[in-house]
Formats: structure tokens, C-alpha cells, sequence
């Protein structure tokens, strides 16, 4: 019994030492600059200087203003509540009056 558990204990290192030891494939540092080779000679010697394009952001162009309205032609649409329906049913207070609305159509 004494010289199994010995047996098992003598298994169990040496599968430890294989799993977790230092491994035996290291190279020599001249003999890693041997697959370097194809890199080295690609490689040119003089590093080329990178273009920068230089860009700005064009300026968004201002919206329309009343100028570009005046060759427009207007047509005026009134429409007038009666005092009833100009109170506010909400809070019923005085509704005010609306100046202007503009709704223009490709013609």
C-alpha cells in the first residue's frame, strides 16, 4: 500500500513538473534574428514623411430672412373668433391675437 501511494505521489510531481515547469523550447537570441530577416530587408531605411490634408469646416449658411420673402406675393387671411371662442377653455383667460403665419407652396 506504502509503495503505490509512493508511486502515485512520484506520478503526480513529475505531471506537475511537465505542466507547470520552465519550458525547454527557448531559442537563442541569435537565433530569433534569423526569421527578423524578411522584415529587416522590407524595411526601408529612410521613413517617408506623411502628408497631412489640412481642412476646415465651411461656415453653415444663415436662414432666410425677410428680404428673400419680399418678391413673394401675399395673401392676407383673417379670421376672427367670437368673443366666446377667443376665451381659453383651460384657464379661461383672453386669448391673444396672432400676428402672422407663413406657409409658402412651389407653384
Amino acid at each position: 500500500m506504502n509503495c503505490q501511494i509512493k508511486l502515485y505521489e512520484e506520478q503526480f510531481k513529475l505531471n506537475q513538473q511537465k505542466r507547470f515547469a520552465a519550458s525547454s523550447e527557448k531559442m537563442d537570441s541569435n537565433q530569433l534574428s534569423i526569421f527578423n530577416e524578411a522584415e529587416k530587408e522590407s524595411r526601408p531605411e529612410k521613413e517617408e514623411h506623411t502628408i497631412k490634408e489640412i481642412t476646415y469646416k465651411r461656415r453653415k449658411s444663415k436662414g432666410l430672412n425677410k428680404k428673400s420673402f419680399e418678391d413673394l406675393p401675399v395673401e392676407v387671411i383673417e379670421y376672427r373668433l367670437s368673443e366666446e371662442e377667443q376665451t381659453c377653455p383651460t384657464f379661461s383667460s383672453h386669448l391673444h391675437e396672432m400676428s402672422k403665419i407663413l406657409d409658402f407652396f412651389n407653384v
